[in-house]
């Protein structure tokens, strides 16, 4: 009697995306684990309100359904920063249209001290930032050392100095999910760009969202 076996389950656009981007992401040398990671990014700058460079609380809610890159600045700093800070800039300029208009952008003070929502702004239009779709967020001395703890974003001594915080840059996938954290000092733009169209795509795809366009 011949035997049938059932086909292999294919996999679905979202688990190839995700697993060609885990794969180019380890490759470059950087942790996979944060590909891995199943929890909504923002849960961890909950539940305290931060304020954005107008002042006003900000919706989280504005973030769903968006690929996402978090850094964390502060404004008195004459040297990652304004670099870091350039990079990024570039990086949104050096974007498809389309995933330059599916990004936001979140830069988050760890300096809740010296930085206030005006010189936050006057920082973000210093370097040319898209305020739109770009925002620079500060919160109380209580809740920047809560989610340093949380995102291990200073030294291992516990201390929330400014100047000794994480320079990492984080990508987050469109369902809220951290794909990838870059270490490198300064980040990688051409790594950065084909990570963010990789991710946009996969939210093209998921979404059924301008199917006439894809991202090379």
């Amino acid at each position: 009697m011949t035997s049938h076996r059932s086909p292999p389950n294919r996999p679905t656009r979202r688990q190839v995306c995700r697993l060609a981007l885990g794969c180019g992401l380890a490759g470059a040398g950087l942790s996979a684990r944060a590909a891995l990671d199943d929890s909504r990014f923002d849960t961890n700058f909950q539940p305290a309100p931060w304020r954005d460079q107008d002042g006003a609380a900000f919706d989280w809610s504005s973030l769903r359904g968006h690929v996402c890159l978090f850094n964390f600045v502060y404004t008195g700093c004459s040297t990652v920063c304004p670099v870091q800070t350039q990079v990024l800039v570039q990086v949104r300029r050096d974007l498809t249209p389309l995933a330059r208009d599916g990004l936001r952008q979140v830069s988050v003070s760890v300096d809740p001290l010296g930085d206030t929502p005006a010189t936050l702004r006057a920082f973000a239009r210093r370097h040319g930032v898209d305020l739109p779709s770009w925002r620079f967020l500060s919160g109380t001395v209580a809740q920047v050392e809560q989610l340093g703890r949380r995102l291990r974003l200073f030294g291992g001594d516990g201390s929330a100095s400014p100047a000794l915080h994480n320079t990492a840059v984080w990508l987050v996938g469109s369902d809220g999910r951290l794909m990838q954290r870059y270490t490198a000092d300064p980040p990688d733009p051409a790594r950065l760009v084909r990570d963010i169209q990789a991710l946009q795509a996969m939210r093209v795809g998921t979404t059924g969202r301008d199917r006439g366009h894809r991202l090379a």
